[in-house]
């Protein structure tokens, strides 16, 4: 285990870290329906992931 950091010390409340458990980062899990509140939903995973990964997750 690594040092959890606590989101409410970090910008926008979201710690830099991998949320992951080894061996199933970096896949992708989601994919959103063709309707607008999925594709809401979509558009704010992706602002969180890159914030957090620094990549699209689209690209996997």
């Amino acid at each position: 285990g690594g040092l959890i950091k606590s989101p409410f010390e970090e910008p926008f409340q979201v710690a830099k870290q991998n949320y992951m458990p080894k061996g199933l980062e970096g896949k992708r899990y989601y994919f959103a329906k063709d309707n607008l509140n999925e594709k809401k939903l979509e558009e704010q995973y992706l602002k969180l992931h890159k914030y957090i990964y620094g990549e699209d997750y689209r690209n996997k």
